[in-house]
């Protein structure tokens, strides 16, 4: 951690331990970094001595991430369906900007909530009064392992695990950028904690359903390549997964743009996944970050991400989201 966020975790530090209550909060279409992230965190807290709860958020909880520990703690509410007089303190993780904290428009906090932001996205706006942004990080989990041992947190078995999930799934695997040596001993700590780490993505890593497969199935069916070949778009509306009644749950247990930029030539792959009419997800992945920054393309449409990896939720009719996306990539690309 660099010496600035080091200064900022002590802040960070300070604020937290004269709280009264901390909310946390899981950032619409959670991933294990979202989720694992909040649940740690809040494991943090309380051996802090600092009261804390999590918001569901906009969107389900996956259900094959209930054998994360603290699960069920997680409240069933959005962040602003809570009773927000209970807290003073508002912690967004793993969110790059207010989007990620709630889709709902015009909502702001009250003026007596302090939020902080930490976050491992280059492309975080640094919302927050207080802000640990680091880039250099390939998880928010890591930066959480990190804050553990500035805070003088013993890490138990649940913090362990949930932080484990974070950075595995986070990295792909550790394979994705910017993964590094200080990741893999991380991790190798994390399993000293909890060996069980590697049952918990046993089952996290095989939890496809009938409505996945079709929905790969469907998705991949639907490719479309442009920039004479360089760039590849898979597109599934929300009509089509009424049509072949496949759930929206279904559609997040995999990246489908992942898969993609697999294929050689495909330098920018994109995945448009209509959750509702109008709402439209978008994933963003890019085969070589360091000439090609997707996080360039979802920061443009009101997302964010990193260079290799970004996403985007757009509140539009699906084929005008179809152009817009084409239009970034073709400005990042073709131009």
């Amino acid at each position: 951690m660099t010496a600035e966020n080091a200064a900022m975790a002590a802040q960070i530090k300070e604020k937290l331990l004269a709280s009264k209550r901390v909310l946390l909060h899981c950032h619409p279409n959670p991933d294990e970094d979202s989720i694992g992230s909040a649940l740690a965190m809040k494991y943090m807290l309380e051996s802090l001595g600092v009261a804390a709860d999590i918001a569901r958020g906009d969107s389900e909880l996956p259900a094959h991430l209930s054998i994360l520990p603290g699960h069920s703690s997680i409240l069933d509410n959005t962040v602003h369906e809570c009773d927000l007089s209970a807290y003073d303190i508002f912690m967004a993780l793993d969110s790059s900007n207010p989007a990620y904290v709630t889709q709902k428009k015009d909502f702001s906090f009250p003026s007596h909530i302090t939020v902080i932001v930490i976050d491992h996205h280059k492309s975080n706006s640094g919302y927050g009064a207080l802000n640990l942004i680091a880039p250099e990080y390939p998880a928010t989990g890591q930066i959480l392992y990190d804050l553990a041992g500035l805070w003088g947190v013993t890490l138990t078995h649940d913090m362990a695990l949930n932080l484990f999930v974070a950075i595995h799934t986070d990295t792909g695997g550790l394979r994705y950028p910017p993964t590094s040596s200080g990741t893999f001993r991380v991790a190798a700590a994390l399993l000293d904690v909890a060996p069980d780490c590697l049952d918990a993505l046993k089952s996290i890593y095989n939890h496809e359903t009938p409505g996945s497969i079709r929905f790969r199935g469907l998705a991949l069916s639907s490719v479309e390549t442009f920039c004479n070949g360089r760039a590849a778009l898979s597109l599934v509306s929300h009509e089509a997964l009424m049509r072949e009644g496949i759930a929206v749950t279904d559609t997040q247990k995999f990246s489908i743009a992942g898969i993609l930029v697999t294929v050689e030539g495909w330098d920018i792959c994109a995945s448009l996944v209509e959750n509702a009419p109008a709402t439209v997800r978008v994933s963003l992945r890019s085969r070589d970050p360091e000439r090609i920054d997707v996080s360039r393309v979802a920061t443009a449409l009101g997302g964010g991400g990193h260079a290799a990896a970004a996403g985007a939720m757009i509140n539009t009719e699906f084929a005008e989201a179809k152009r817009m996306v084409i239009e970034q990539i073709q400005t990042l690309l073709c131009a």
